[in-house]
């Protein structure tokens, strides 16, 4: 391999280093080991840098030691792989000019789905291949699966959204349906209001900026438990998961801005029907009423 090779797939030196420029170009017979490979090769407590080991009748100087950063087989397979230098496999192996595979990274203005039908178009011509062909070439293409995910991942924030608006509906209806009931038990309270002179829409505005306060501190309430819980489960993913997917999780701003938003809308709108029911109380009736 090249230097360059951990820029595309990133791994964790544990030990040493990984291959550069002067292995490359002095051709050294230089390796860096998986951390299974260091588990077979080597004893524990062993020092694994400066060790040699045989491939294929050829003697090499392990230079690091890698840990996989990937999961599942994909991660066990790393584990067991082992990086030399690409000239180093060319002479020692009398590989010559020939190339088994190849690995590319664009740069930040070409996206790889515009890179990857260029690569191959190119290849196909230096190996005159019909441009028609496309099984000469096995191909991969990270990019391609990066979408996939994003579009599921998208799709999951889609209906996390959904259903959190769902909950906090909900919320909002019950909170309404406390309002109405309060608005029932100060009925006496509105007439008497009414009576020194308060204008209907001075006891609407009280309603709403009531339900409305309601409404914002239990939304709060949910939003800081469930920043906490989100919390929670990063701290748990870091001390007992061996998981770069779920690591770190994190609550968006512009997620909890948004809930905010939604919670005062619909505060405001779930205010609507106790403050009309408060001010449609005549005062006469209201000051009658028991309690």
């Amino acid at each position: 391999d090249v230097p360059d090779y951990i820029k595309i797939e990133p791994i964790k030196i544990t030990e040493g280093r990984y291959i550069n420029e002067g292995d490359i170009e002095q051709k050294r017979k230089v390796c860096v080991i998986g951390s299974e490979v260091k588990r077979i090769l080597f004893g524990p407590g062993e020092e694994a840098i400066g060790g040699q080991i045989r491939i294929q009748g050829v003697v090499f100087s392990v230079a690091g030691v890698y840990s996989s950063m990937k999961e599942g087989e994909d991660a066990i397979e790393d584990a067991q792989s082992i990086f030399i230098p690409f000239t180093t496999f060319q002479k020692a192996f009398n590989s010559g000019d020939r190339i088994g595979w190849l690995s590319l990274s664009s740069v930040a203005d070409m996206p790889i789905q515009q890179l990857a039908p260029k690569v191959l178009n190119t290849l196909k011509v230096r190996k005159s291949i019909h441009p028609e062909d496309n099984r000469a070439f096995g191909s991969w293409n990270m990019g391609e699966e990066l979408e996939e995910v994003n579009s599921i991942l998208g799709a999951m924030n889609i209906i996390g959204l959904f259903v959190g608006i769902l909950i906090l509906f909900a919320g909002v209806v019950s909170i309404t349906n406390i309002m109405l009931i309060t608005v029932n038990e100060r009925t006496k309270e509105f007439g008497v209001r009414r009576s020194l002179g308060a204008t209907p829409w001075k006891i609407i505005f009280q309603v709403m900026k009531e339900n409305l306060m309601f409404t914002i501190m239990s939304g709060s309430a949910g939003v800081i438990t469930g920043v906490a819980f989100i919390k929670l489960v990063g701290w748990a993913t870091s001390n007992f998961a061996d998981s770069e997917i779920f690591k770190d999780p994190r609550v968006s701003f512009d997620m909890v801005v948004l809930s905010l938003i939604i919670l005062v809308v619909f505060g405001l709108m779930g205010a609507i029907l106790p403050a009309v029911k408060a001010v449609s109380i005549k005062p006469v009736d209201a000051l009658r009423a028991d309690g």
